[in-house]
């Protein structure tokens, strides 16, 4: 398998869930105590930043597709234009940049219209599953769509708390939304597994099923760490650095990126 593809769609799943976390943040940020505006400018710059990266790795997206169909050799303007523009693949791929100039906009404005990086936000888990798997349905887009946005919700803004250094009462308004997240990622991923495979030996007797493991114990390790500092939250034990295990979720959450990007480019049984 080229890994350049994968590693390139776990770049675009990453700033996606960090752009989706970024506007969690503002959204907490102003109910929660103890927190100040500085932490809505952070979250803007961070959702600026993640929505700019995600454009970035799109367009590197283009490059590997086109070097994979002409060869490196040939890789030139017109390779490009042909690619981006005339082949199948592109529909999909125009769209997720029009989606992604879209974030960068709406990140521009998060301070005062944070409904138009939502929005956006929602318009590009809408524009993925169109070169995925997902691709030649509609309610299969649709569900996709759940998948990329529950774990925006849940991963996404638990990686901008984390990476901004958040502590306090921000992370007990967090604790529904992690909660409502992985409702929505758990209840889409099932349908998205019955959906791909045939039958439940698939996922012992096929690469594609075995990966889907993988993300399934990644998945269970995530949960298990949120469930952790949800339980430290309850108990109202002093957390001035942050749960104590949030920094360990967001290494997971990570290789749960990686590992849903390669299972991307396994063919399903």
């Amino acid at each position: 398998m080229n890994v350049l593809e994968p590693t390139i769609k776990a770049g675009v799943y990453a700033a996606l869930f960090l752009a989706v976390g970024a506007a969690g943040v503002r959204l907490l940020w102003h109910r929660a105590d103890g927190t100040t505006n500085a932490l809505g400018g952070r979250a803007k710059s961070f959702a600026l930043t993640a929505s700019v990266i995600l454009l970035i790795f799109l367009w590197l997206r283009l490059l590997a597709h086109t070097a994979a169909a002409f060869g490196v050799a040939e890789l030139s303007w017109d390779s490009l234009k042909v690619m981006a523009l005339e082949s199948r693949w592109s529909y999909g791929w125009r769209l997720q940049v029009a989606a992604a100039v879209a974030c960068v906009v709406g990140a521009r404005w998060l301070g005062r219209f944070p409904i138009a990086l939502v929005a956006a936000l929602i318009a590009m888990a809408l524009a993925l599953p169109f070169s995925g798997h997902a691709a030649g349905s509609a309610s299969t887009r649709l569900v996709a769509t759940a998948h990329l946005l529950g774990g925006g919700a849940w991963m996404g803004t638990l990686a901008a708390l984390v990476l901004t250094r958040q502590h306090g009462a921000i992370w007990s308004r967090f604790s529904l939304v992690a909660m409502v997240g992985a409702a929505v990622v758990s209840t889409s991923g099932v349908l998205l597994a019955t959906t791909y495979l045939g039958t439940w030996r698939d996922l012992v007797d096929t690469p594609y099923g075995m990966v889907l493991v993988g993300k399934m114990v990644l998945l269970l390790g995530i949960a298990g760490c949120g469930f952790l500092n949800w339980r430290l939250l309850q108990r109202s034990i002093p957390l001035p650095g942050g749960p104590r295990y949030a920094a360990l979720e967001t290494v997971l959450a990570l290789c749960l990126l990686i590992v849903t990007a390669f299972l991307t480019e396994i063919a399903h049984p």
